[in-house]
């Protein structure tokens, strides 16, 4: 058992730890649990908001457990929170502690029901002898409705993760375009978004367009957007 107060070998334990970026027991870690890195407590905050969600949303947990978890999941860190963390960059306090999450791309994998975000909604979790009695189709069609739901948020982490990936490339090809997108948008998500996307005065992708040779095309409709002119 890891005592408090231990002293754990931190250059083996942290070794196995960036060698495995998946959850680990104790008796998998030698020496005990190393120092975090930014990017491993990234990971973590992204994987408890969505630990969080199948708590809340799983019928087969006791009740005061999942409005629990909710309660917690409302104030707890949304991956568009820990982006402003990381972009902050001030020299002390939790910015300095976290990466940004589209440099720490492997998180989506165990992530089964996506990161909590600002736009996640979770319904206050009743006793299930309070509500109504339903008939036998309902909720056939709600456990079908349910699988549709994980696959299209599953759908939607996997092309987030998919379109940070493009807006790391757009960002190492076009430094000072990128800049601008940047200051448009606020934040790397919403970027990354806009970069991925087709657009009115843009004959595909701002993304596709920059990997055309035309990025001072972009760069037109991005100042003519920031000067609030329609494009």
């Amino acid at each position: 058992m890891l005592k408090i107060g231990s002293k754990p070998n931190l250059r083996q334990g942290s070794q196995h730890l960036r060698r495995s970026p998946r959850i680990l027991t104790e008796s998998q870690c030698p020496g005990g649990f190393a120092m975090t890195m930014p990017d491993e407590r990234t990971r973590a905050l992204l994987w408890a908001g969505g630990f969080l969600i199948e708590l809340a949303r799983d019928d087969s947990l006791p009740l005061s457990i999942r409005r629990r978890a909710l309660v917690i999941a409302r104030h707890f860190p949304t991956i568009e929170d820990i982006s402003a963390m990381a972009q902050s960059r001030q020299p002390s306090g939790l910015s300095t502690m976290v990466a940004s999450p589209d440099e720490t791309p492997s998180w989506a994998e165990d992530c089964r029901h996506g990161p909590l975000r600002h736009s996640t909604r979770l319904a206050w979790p009743r006793d299930l002898d309070s509500q109504p009695a339903l008939q036998s189709e309902p909720p056939m069609s709600n456990s079908k409705l349910r699988g549709l739901v994980d696959a299209h948020e599953r759908a939607e982490t996997a092309a987030q993760t998919s379109s940070l990936a493009v807006w790391r490339a757009v960002v190492e090809a076009e430094p000072d375009l990128a800049a601008e997108i940047l200051q448009l948008f606020s934040t790397v998500e919403k970027a990354a978004d806009w970069a991925t996307k087709s657009h009115r005065g843009l004959d595909a992708s701002p993304a596709r367009v920059i990997a055309q040779g035309r990025a001072n095309v972009v760069a037109e409709v991005v100042r003519k957007a920031a000067h609030g002119y329609a494009g």
